[in-house]
């Protein structure tokens, strides 16, 4: 009878050991996943995280920057390029830097402004002589010095419209072909004005034009 006791009471101690060894396991993964919920849910982790990610897109946007132009900007100490992202090529900063204008000619000339209407052009008159239709820039120029004035050629009036281009399209009437011997000036530029009340206002006047190209 004392060795079934013993033997029972083995058995019970075995048990009660095997429970309390699972009971540890069980409540150490327990406490190990509490601890990473409460890492990852942390307010500091969090904030740093975002001011992390706050600095990398603050880099990205100093590193490209975009034009208006479709060329990419890329900056750094060491590298400074537009790549044209229409077709991935390289352009120096010197190359797309706009250049002035190169002047042909400089002369004085008798400028008068005019608009679409038919007493002033003829039948189609917003249709130049051209071809084209009328718009802004646009001018009217027979010959200029003796000489013929091509279409397409282009012109800037300083005094009146600064920098402004203007292109010959169309023609003046034919009386104004050529010069009157006495003429102190160079020829005559009509300009385009959208309405006739703004063509009036300009009135005649006197100017040195610049023939670019």
């Amino acid at each position: 009878m004392q060795e079934q006791s013993s033997s029972s009471d083995d058995s019970s101690l075995n048990i009660t050991f095997f429970l309390a060894l699972t009971a540890s396991i069980f409540s150490l993964f327990i406490f190990s996943e509490g601890e990473t919920a409460q890492k990852e849910g942390d307010p500091e982790i969090a904030v740093i995280s975002s001011l992390e990610e706050s600095i990398k897109e603050e880099k990205e946007r100093e590193d490209f920057s975009f034009y208006k132009d479709n060329t990419l900007l890329i900056s750094s100490p060491s590298n400074h390029q537009r790549i044209d992202v229409r077709g991935s090529r390289e352009i120096h900063e010197e190359e797309v830097k706009p250049s002035s204008p190169t002047i042909k000619k400089t002369m004085t000339v008798e400028l008068t402004g005019y608009s679409s209407t038919v007493d002033q052009t003829n039948s189609q008159p917003f249709i130049t002589a051209s071809g084209a239709r009328v718009r802004d820039g646009i001018v009217a120029v027979n010959s200029l010095n003796g000489e013929w004035v091509d279409f397409g050629t282009k012109i800037r009036i300083p005094e009146y419209f600064g920098e402004k281009e203007f292109v010959v399209k169309d023609r003046m009437n034919a009386r104004l072909y050529n010069l009157p011997s006495t003429s102190s000036y160079s020829g005559y530029v009509d300009i385009w004005f959208e309405s006739r009340q703004a063509a009036n206002n300009f009135g005649r006047v006197r100017s040195q034009i610049e023939i670019i190209e």
